[in-house]
């Protein structure tokens, strides 16, 4: 959660002799911040344990340089700047700040694609402006590019659920001075990226997941959006990119449901040279001050070296200078774009799963392409009116002749494209032939006929090949997946028998405990009285025994249960891999008809030469 706080502070004072008004100096509360949640237990776990299986692997020199296809799209709530249609150069001071931080192994490349804007006042509460949207639905709606998973949409909307406050204050002293002091403040969400899961192409609703993939910014982190003078957080739409290639916050809790949010996290966010560390509110008051770095150290006893209060994946800033990344967090991002992200497409389309995304237009929205939108209000803009009709008819003049050169332009090209489909028809029936000898040989004509047939020859030959190979690729992925499904079975077995076996052995040991405790106890009273004791003992023991015969029964339950879950957890993968191999049988047929077909129509054309000889 990424918030920007700098300490309240409202000031009264005075010079003496000065009869002015005074303005006071105050800070600026800044915790508008990141929503992003954290990967659950489960996937942080299976995230982890997909790139340690990656670390004995020979580490990369010089890291590759990767650009990322980078789509954005701006949602305001009015034409205006200040109504959130923000900038070109707007948006360049973020990408900026990007490079700054992530110039190591990344580029952002919004070459790809024009920025797409529109306003949609449905989105914002007319009243506090935050956004009374869904966020998966508003990325789904305008998600744009390949649906590659390696591409980046960014949405930068007029505001999430930040807010943001501007007060200021005059006075008067007894001596007729006056004084004037202001106060400002801030709160809520004002960014959301997603996580990359880990081997994504498993997952059944994977397609699903990617269109819902993406970062959204508040327009508010510019500087000046807010209110005039407002400094903004630039830093916070890299931080939100931080959490697309993979990076959690730096007091990440993947234990917090067992654990509570209070302890101290060992694993924090998984990466080793970010010091295990906790933000509470005694921290966040040293933090207010911006401390030196090496001041705070929150869980010593696992971690020794100072919180890393500046690091751009510290979950709390309070408006002070951000240091960037850690060596291990920058390895993280690559790791996980060339494993979780990249792999994504050739993965699915090894499985016959992937498809070409379709990018309807969305709805409801007034599409706007002003590249530098007008201020809220700024009358200068309507000076000159004369000049500005004069230049819309030249624009629609201008437009006309466009068209016009366009319709010609493309009737010219339908004319090339008929002459040259006329010109590649003639060749077909006409194909391959050296000069028929006009004097006639004896022998040319078998010749001919036998270089012909080699050639077909080889080209069933490279069917054979190719068909084989492309059987092989599809087995291969099959039982890939199969013995995931099969692995991902026994893991869950594994870990539930441990769990079942050690609250089992708890409950027996509670019982057992129990059992020494009574016999003791009336073990100081069976001298004096004997026959009472024994009578005791004999009560007492019988409900250990009913206890005793309880656990057991709820002890065969769970192993019941978990042999049950197993076996049909063994069965659905039985079951997935017939579906696979189904499938890819089909997908062979498919493939091969389309080969088999192609030669068959290239033996046909050799067949009309032939006879034309």
């Amino acid at each position: 959660m990424l918030l920007n706080f700098r300490l309240v502070a409202t000031g009264l004072a005075a010079l003496a002799g000065c009869a002015q008004a005074l303005d006071m100096t105050n800070f600026t509360t800044n915790v508008a911040g990141c929503g992003t949640p954290g990967l659950s237990l489960e996937q942080w776990t299976h995230s982890e344990e997909v790139l340690a299986q990656e670390k004995n692997t020979t580490k990369r020199e010089v890291a590759q340089r990767h650009k990322i296809p980078a789509y954005i799209t701006v949602l305001a709530k009015n034409n205006t700047v200040k109504g959130g249609n923000i900038k070109k150069s707007q948006i360049q001071q973020l990408l900026d700040e990007f490079n700054k931080f992530y110039s190591y192994g990344f580029e952002l490349d919004t070459s790809v694609d024009k920025i797409h804007r529109y306003t949609r006042p449905d989105l914002f509460d007319p009243n506090s402006g935050m956004f009374t949207g869904d966020v998966s639905d508003i990325k789904a709606e305008y998600h744009r590019g390949e649906g590659d998973y390696a591409s980046l949409n960014i949405f930068f909307l007029f505001r999430l659920t930040d807010w943001y406050k501007n007060e200021t204050t005059t006075g008067t002293w007894a001596n007729g001075q006056t004084w004037t002091s202001w106060s400002s403040s801030s709160g809520g969400t004002s960014g959301w990226g997603s996580i990359p899961l880990a081997e994504l192409w498993t997952a059944s609703n994977a397609k699903e997941l990617v269109k819902k993939d993406g970062i959204l910014v508040s327009s508010a982190t510019i500087p000046n959006m807010a209110y005039p003078g407002y400094e903004g957080s630039l830093s916070a739409f890299s931080h939100e990119v931080g959490h697309w290639l993979g990076l959690e916050h730096t007091d990440h809790l993947p234990h917090k449901d067992s654990w509570g949010i209070t302890a101290c996290d060992r694993d924090n966010d998984g990466i080793d040279d970010t010091p295990t560390h906790m933000i509470d509110e005694n921290v966040e008051r040293i933090m207010q001050t911006c401390p030196p770095q090496g001041q705070i150290n929150t869980c010593q006893h696992l971690d020794k070296r100072p919180d890393l209060i500046y690091n751009l994946m510290t979950p709390k800033t309070y408006g002070c200078k951000m240091d960037g990344l850690t060596a291990g967090q920058k390895q993280r991002t690559l790791d996980v774009y060339e494993k979780f992200r990249m792999p994504y497409k050739g993965q699915m389309q090894q499985k016959g799963s992937w498809v070409q995304p379709q990018s309807p237009q969305p709805k409801g929205q007034q599409a706007q392409e002003v590249e530098a939108p007008q201020e809220e209000e700024a009358p200068q803009e309507e000076e000159a009116p004369q000049e500005e009709e004069k230049s819309q008819e030249e624009e629609k003049s201008q437009e006309e002749e466009k068209s016009q050169e366009e319709e010609k332009s493309q009737e010219e090209e339908k004319s090339q494209e008929e002459e040259k489909s006329q010109e590649e028809e003639k060749s077909q029936e006409e194909e391959p032939q050296e000069k028929k000898p006009q004097n006639g040989q004896g022998n040319w004509r078998q010749k001919e006929i036998a270089r012909l047939q080699s050639e077909s020859d080889q080209y069933w030959d490279d069917f054979h090949r190719e068909q084989d190979k492309y059987r092989q690729s599809l087995q291969q992925t099959d039982q890939e997946n199969a013995k995931n499904c099969f692995n991902k079975v026994d893991q869950d077995y594994k870990q539930r028998e441990k769990w079942l076996k050690e609250s089992m052995q708890e409950k027996y040991n509670q019982l057992q405990a129990e059992r020494d405790d009574m016999w003791n106890w009336i073990e100081q009273y069976r001298q004096q009285y004997s026959q009472w004791a024994d009578e005791e003992w004999t009560r007492q023991e019988k409900g250990f025994s009913e206890r005793q015969k309880g656990y057991e029964q709820e002890e065969r339950g769970y192993w019941q249960d978990l042999e049950r879950d197993t076996k049909q957890g063994e069965e659905w993968c039985k079951e997935e891999q017939q579906r696979a191999n189904g499938k890819s049988q089909q997908d062979l047929r498919e493939w091969a008809d389309e080969y088999v077909k192609s030669l068959k129509d290239y033996n046909s054309r050799v067949q009309k030469y032939i006879d034309s000889l």
